[in-house]
């Protein structure tokens, strides 16, 4: 039976005034790292969804901390 290499997904509520948008532009330009605004998803509230499929555990582990400063940084 073949194995799949599927994607992960989750939406994380950023708890701030600032824009979805503005946030996610600021994580690709600063930080490398590439989200969706919730609002494309239909959140009430600033969110971003992330995503992650095929990379090994020290690939996951450089971009989680890269997400995790850049949003320490805005928020």
């Amino acid at each position: 039976m073949p194995v799949t290499k599927g994607s992960y997904y989750f939406l994380l509520r950023v708890r701030t005034k600032k824009s979805d948008w503005n946030i996610a532009k600021r994580l690709i330009e600063g930080h490398g790292v590439i989200t969706i605004p919730g609002g494309v998803f239909g959140t009430g509230y600033p969110a971003l969804r992330v995503a992650y499929a095929n990379v090994d555990e020290s690939m996951a582990e450089k971009g989680i901390s890269r997400l995790e400063k850049g949003l320490q940084e805005m928020v």
